[in-house]
Protein backbone atom coordinates (compact mmCIF):
# COMPACT_ATOMS: atom_id res chain seq x y z
CA UNK A 1 0.00 0.00 0.00
CA UNK A 2 2.76 2.59 -0.47
CA UNK A 3 0.82 4.84 -2.91
CA UNK A 4 -2.29 5.19 -0.89
CA UNK A 5 -0.52 5.73 2.24
CA UNK A 6 1.27 8.68 0.24
CA UNK A 7 -1.98 9.83 -1.12
CA UNK A 8 -3.25 9.67 2.51
CA UNK A 9 -0.28 11.24 3.89
CA UNK A 10 -0.57 14.33 1.35
CA UNK A 11 -4.29 14.63 2.54
CA UNK A 12 -3.24 14.93 6.54
CA UNK A 13 -1.09 17.17 5.77
CA UNK A 14 -3.63 19.57 3.81
CA UNK A 15 -5.66 19.05 7.25
CA UNK A 16 -2.63 19.87 9.49
CA UNK A 17 -1.57 23.13 7.20
CA UNK A 18 -5.66 24.54 7.17
CA UNK A 19 -5.62 24.09 11.49
CA UNK A 20 -2.31 25.96 11.09
CA UNK A 21 -3.75 28.60 8.35
CA UNK A 22 -7.18 28.96 11.15
CA UNK A 23 -4.61 29.32 13.74
CA UNK A 24 -2.43 32.04 12.23
CA UNK A 25 -5.81 33.36 10.05
CA UNK A 26 -3.33 33.66 7.12
CA UNK A 27 -4.88 33.18 3.26
CA UNK A 28 -2.45 31.95 1.62
CA UNK A 29 -2.01 29.47 4.13
CA UNK A 30 -5.96 27.89 3.88
CA UNK A 31 -5.37 28.15 0.13
CA UNK A 32 -2.24 25.75 -0.17
CA UNK A 33 -4.02 23.56 2.63
CA UNK A 34 -7.20 23.39 1.29
CA UNK A 35 -4.94 22.50 -2.55
CA UNK A 36 -3.02 19.55 -0.65
CA UNK A 37 -6.51 18.09 0.43
CA UNK A 38 -7.92 18.21 -2.89
CA UNK A 39 -4.99 16.85 -4.59
CA UNK A 40 -4.43 14.27 -1.52
CA UNK A 41 -8.42 13.02 -2.49
CA UNK A 42 -7.88 13.21 -6.09
CA UNK A 43 -4.99 10.99 -6.41
CA UNK A 44 -6.19 8.39 -3.89
CA UNK A 45 -8.26 6.28 -6.20
CA UNK A 46 -5.33 5.66 -8.75
CA UNK A 47 -3.05 5.37 -5.72
CA UNK A 48 -5.48 2.47 -4.48
CA UNK A 49 -5.63 1.26 -7.90
CA UNK A 50 -1.54 1.29 -8.57
CA UNK A 51 -1.24 -0.64 -5.31
CA UNK A 52 -3.97 -3.28 -5.91
CA UNK A 53 -2.60 -3.83 -8.88
CA UNK A 54 1.44 -3.88 -7.27
CA UNK A 55 -0.01 -6.49 -4.82
CA UNK A 56 -1.95 -8.79 -7.68
CA UNK A 57 1.67 -8.90 -9.46
CA UNK A 58 -0.28 -7.95 -12.97
CA UNK A 59 2.17 -5.52 -14.17
CA UNK A 60 4.57 -8.80 -13.70
CA UNK A 61 2.33 -11.38 -15.62
CA UNK A 62 1.61 -8.66 -18.25
CA UNK A 63 5.65 -8.41 -19.06
CA UNK A 64 6.29 -11.82 -19.35
CA UNK A 65 3.93 -12.27 -22.30
CA UNK A 66 4.86 -9.00 -23.85
CA UNK A 67 7.61 -10.63 -25.78
CA UNK A 68 10.17 -8.78 -24.47
CA UNK A 69 13.20 -10.21 -22.88
CA UNK A 70 13.81 -9.36 -18.91
CA UNK A 71 15.89 -10.25 -16.73
CA UNK A 72 18.20 -13.23 -17.73
CA UNK A 73 18.04 -16.28 -15.81
CA UNK A 74 21.33 -17.70 -14.38
CA UNK A 75 21.75 -21.01 -14.97
CA UNK A 76 21.71 -23.54 -11.87
CA UNK A 77 25.05 -25.01 -11.17
CA UNK A 78 25.70 -28.52 -10.02
CA UNK A 79 26.72 -29.43 -6.35
CA UNK A 80 30.14 -30.79 -5.71
CA UNK A 81 29.72 -33.95 -4.67
CA UNK A 82 31.09 -33.08 -0.90
CA UNK A 83 28.25 -30.26 -0.69
CA UNK A 84 25.45 -32.57 -2.01
CA UNK A 85 26.47 -35.11 0.86
CA UNK A 86 26.30 -32.70 3.93
CA UNK A 87 23.25 -31.90 2.42
CA UNK A 88 21.75 -35.43 2.34
CA UNK A 89 23.11 -36.12 6.36
CA UNK A 90 20.84 -36.15 8.44
CA UNK A 91 20.59 -33.44 11.08
CA UNK A 92 20.55 -35.56 14.20
CA UNK A 93 21.88 -39.09 14.58
CA UNK A 94 19.38 -42.08 15.87
CA UNK A 95 20.06 -43.72 19.40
Amino acid sequence: MRYSKRALLLFGLGIVFGFAGIIVAAEAIDRSAAILMALGLAVLPAAILFDLLRLSGLGRTRSRFRGTRGRSRTRTTRRSPQRAARRAAPARRRR
